[in-house]
């Protein structure tokens, strides 16, 4: 056993002694060229709409206040029970009417909303 340890401490010592030193560049060094992806805002004018569902009816509600609170941009629904806001996918949208002020509705806008291009946000539903 012994010279089997003996013969192994020679390998490693005849393989150090050829050994050649390796040189390692500037790891610190600044990387140069290199472009960073920044993600960017993806948005569309899309109509909100405000709606009232009653058993089953579904009705425009007018004047009624829209906010996206992802932007702040903030929408007016006029008469036509309608107002077009810049929105993307993932944004949240909240609104209040002054039928039911005290009723404030939160919507997450998805792909869905999106591609179709307009949302409808029931502000008051009362029933099925």
């Amino acid at each position: 056993m012994k010279t089997l340890s003996i013969f192994s401490l020679l390998i490693i010592s005849a393989f150090l002694t050829n050994a050649s030193p390796v040189t390692v560049g500037n790891l610190l060094k600044e990387r140069k060229n290199e472009t960073v992806a920044i993600p960017m805002r993806v948005s569309k004018p899309m109509k909100v709409r405000s709606c009232i569902w009653i058993n089953g009816i579904r009705g425009w509600l007018k004047w009624a206040s829209i906010q996206n609170v992802t932007t702040g941009e903030w929408g007016i629904i006029d008469a036509e029970g309608s107002t077009t806001l810049d929105i993307s996918v993932g944004d949240v949208i909240t609104g209040v009417t002054v039928q039911v002020p005290t009723m404030n509705k939160t919507w997450v806008i998805t792909q869905t909303h999106y591609d179709f291009g307009e949302v409808n946000l029931y502000l008051v539903r009362i029933g099925s």
